[in-house]
């Protein structure tokens, strides 16, 4: 009479498959964080454009430069911040937030064209 022979490690196809799944998901997932903190920069870019508009839109009044804007202040705050204590963290943060201030500027937003409400040019409205 033949016996099959049975690895002594053999395990049931089931329990097989689910760990052939854990690898696939461990291995994705590890990744996944590796590009995330390949971008690290990025994500502290949009994570303060992110906590600026979320600022803006509940009424959050930043103390600001009326020049600069909000997110123009707040962007040259952390960006010196960042020179002093050599953060790079800080320093990608003050690129989100300049680049809103830019974005702002250019479309005549919150830090448009400083000097439209100057006293005195008056002359320019058509009395000479």
């Amino acid at each position: 009479m033949a016996t099959a022979s049975i690895a002594p490690n053999a395990k049931p196809a089931a329990v097989a498959t689910v760990e052939t799944k854990t690898r696939t998901v461990r291995r994705v997932a590890s990744a996944a964080g590796r590009a995330a903190l390949s971008e690290k920069h990025t994500l502290a870019a949009l994570g303060t454009a992110g906590a600026l508009g979320l600022a803006r839109r509940t009424g959050f009044n930043v103390p600001h430069i009326t020049v600069l804007g909000q997110e123009g202040t707040v962007g040259v705050a952390l960006w010196v911040a960042g020179k002093v204590t050599k953060n790079a963290t800080l320093q990608h943060m003050a690129t989100g937030a300049l680049s809103i201030a830019l974005y702002n500027f250019a479309k005549g937003g919150a830090a448009g064209v400083a000097g439209d409400d100057l006293a005195g040019d008056e002359t320019l409205s058509g009395e000479i």
